[in-house]
C-alpha cells in the first residue's frame, strides 16, 4: 500500500517559540509578510509579542484581520485584494483553524485566480506562489500541518473543501503557551476536535503505519491531558500535551483522510451553523458505537492507548469501554446535544436527508471502517439529537 505523506518543511515546537517568528521568517527568506489574524487577536498582547521582533529586524509587516476569523469566501476575497495591493513576499497565519484556512485559500486565489470553487474538491489544490508560516493559537484543528482547508461559500452556505499541496504550510510554530488563556469552551471544543481527528485517522481504511503512529501518540496524550486541562487551565504540561496531540492528529488525518464524524459535523454546520469542533463532539459517541463492529480491533487498541481500557480486556470489552468513556466525557464537558444547542426538532428532522447527502461530499468520502448508507446516517443524526 502506498501513501502520500505531507507536512510543513519544518516545525518549531515548544513553549515560547512564537517569539522566534522573525528568526523563522528570516530562514524562509521572508522580509515583507502579511500577517493574517482575527479581530479578537489583532489588538492583543500575544500578537504584539510576535510582531515586535519582526519589526525590530526591519521587516515590513502588515496585518489583515477584516473578517478573517470567519472562514468565508468573502473574507478570502478581501484578503486577496490586500495581497494584490501590497508588495508581500510571504504570509503568516496567526490564530485558530479558521484563520489558517483563510490564509491558505487566500494564497490559492492569489496564485491561480478564482472563483474559490475552482480549487475545491474533487480538484487538487496544489498551487501556491508565496510561502506560508502558521502559528496556531488553539489546540484542535491541526490546520497548521494539514493539507486541508474548509471555506464557507456565503451564497450557498456550502463548506468548500480544499485539499492539496497548496494547503500545506512551509513552516509551523507550535507554541503551547499561546493556549494558556483560551476560554474553557474553546479549550474543550478544540480538544474534542483533535480527539476526533486522531480516532478517525486510526480507524480509517486509508490508515498507514505513519498515520497509525501519529494517531496513537495523539490518543495517548489526549486521554490524559484533556480532562486535566479542562479542570486546571493553567496546567502547563497538559497544555503542552494537547498542543502536541493536535499537531499529531492533524498530520495523521492529513495522511489517512477524514472520517464519518467529520463529514457529518460539516453537514450539520452547513444546515445549522454548529461550530464543527462542537458538532463533532455531539456526534462522536453515537458514530463510534455504530462503527465498533466494523473495526473492533482498531477501536479496542485506541481505547487501550488512551488508558480507557486495560491491556487484558478483549476487543469487545475495550470497545464498549471506549464508547462509555466518550459519553461520560461529553457529559462532563457539557457538550450540548443539537436540541440543547437550540435547533428545533422539526427543522432538524426536515434536514436529515440533506445532511446525510452532504456528509459524503464528492471527492472526499469519509472513510471509517464501515461506510453507512444514507438511511443509517440519518439514524445516527436522530440518535444524537437529544
Amino acid at each position: 500500500m502506498s501513501s502520500l505523506l505531507t507536512g510543513p518543511r519544518f516545525m518549531l515546537v515548544g513553549g515560547g517559540t512564537a517569539a522566534r517568528a522573525a528568526e523563522v521568517l528570516g530562514r524562509m527568506g521572508v522580509r515583507r509578510p502579511l500577517v493574517v489574524t482575527d479581530p479578537a487577536l489583532a489588538g492583543g498582547d500575544m500578537l504584539r509579542r510576535v510582531l515586535a521582533p519582526m519589526q525590530d529586524t526591519g521587516a515590513c509587516v502588515q496585518v489583515f484581520h477584516d473578517g478573517a476569523g470567519e472562514p468565508t469566501d468573502e473574507a478570502v476575497r478581501r484578503g486577496v485584494a490586500v495581497l494584490q495591493a501590497g508588495d508581500f513576499d510571504g504570509v503568516v497565519a496567526f490564530g485558530g483553524g479558521s484563520v489558517m484556512d483563510v490564509a491558505k485559500a487566500m494564497l490559492l486565489l492569489y496564485g491561480g485566480g478564482g472563483p474559490l470553487r475552482r480549487w475545491a474538491l474533487p480538484q487538487a489544490a496544489d498551487l501556491r506562489v508565496l510561502p506560508l508560516l502558521c502559528i496556531p493559537t488553539t489546540a484542535g484543528t491541526g490546520s497548521e500541518v494539514s493539507r486541508f482547508a474548509v471555506i464557507i461559500d456565503q451564497g450557498s452556505g456550502e463548506r468548500l473543501i480544499l485539499a492539496g499541496l497548496g494547503c500545506v504550510p512551509e513552516g509551523a510554530i507550535i507554541d503551547w503557551e499561546l493556549t494558556l488563556d483560551l476560554p474553557r469552551r474553546q479549550t474543550i471544543d478544540g480538544g474534542l476536535n483533535a480527539l476526533t481527528h486522531a480516532l478517525e485517522a486510526y480507524v480509517s481504511r486509508r490508515a498507514t503505519p505513519v498515520s497509525d503512529a501519529l494517531a496513537l501518540s495523539a490518543l495517548r496524550l489526549i486521554g490524559k491531558a484533556l480532562p486535566r486541562v479542562v479542570k486546571s487551565p493553567g496546567d502547563a504540561h497538559a497544555r503542552e500535551d494537547m498542543m502536541t496531540a493536535a499537531m499529531e492528529a492533524g498530520l495523521a488525518y492529513s495522511d489517512a483522510s477524514h472520517g464519518l464524524v467529520d463529514g457529518m459535523s460539516r453537514a450539520m454546520a452547513l444546515f445549522f451553523r454548529v461550530p464543527q469542533g462542537l458538532g463533532s463532539a455531539m456526534l462522536l459517541p453515537a458514530v463510534t458505537s455504530f462503527s465498533l463492529a466494523a473495526a473492533p480491533e482498531r477501536y479496542a487498541e485506541a481505547a487501550r492507548a488512551m488508558g480507557v481500557a486495560h491491556e487484558q480486556d478483549d476487543d469487545d470489552v475495550a470497545g464498549a469501554k471506549l464508547v462509555g468513556w466518550l459519553r461520560r466525557l461529553c457529559t462532563d464537558l457539557e457538550v450540548p446535544s443539537p436540541r440543547a444547542f437550540g435547533i428545533s426538532e422539526d427543522a432538524f428532522m426536515e434536514a436529515l436527508a440533506g445532511m446525510a447527502d452532504a456528509a459524503v461530499p464528492p471527492g472526499l468520502v469519509p472513510d471509517p471502517a464501515h461506510l453507512p448508507t444514507a438511511e443509517q446516517i440519518q439514524a445516527l443524526y436522530r440518535q444524537s439529537f437529544g
